[in-house]
């Protein structure tokens, strides 16, 4: 079962409360740069991961999610979405 549509928006479920049938593009995202040496420096600051872990490893990690996410057809229309 499909959870994200093509723009990577989640499927509302019976019990989310929408405001409209029809889409809105009203509100649009863009894709920012991602910047893992940011990321990382942020999760090191607020004690989310390990100091030791280093730039290549963090991003090793996350290219690796995002590969495994791509290949997985319930979530792959996710990565259309900003992140």
């Amino acid at each position: 079962m499909k959870l994200f549509d093509d723009f990577g928006r989640r499927y509302p479920s019976d019990n989310d409360r929408i405001f409209s049938d029809k889409r809105s593009f009203y509100y649009k995202l863009d894709q920012p740069i991602v910047n893992y040496d940011l990321i990382l420096e942020r999760a090191k600051k607020y004690n989310l991961c390990e100091d030791a872990l280093s730039a290549a490893d963090f991003k090793s990690v996350a290219d690796s999610l995002l590969d495994r996410l791509k290949q997985n057809d319930n979530f792959s229309s996710l990565i259309n979405g900003t992140h």
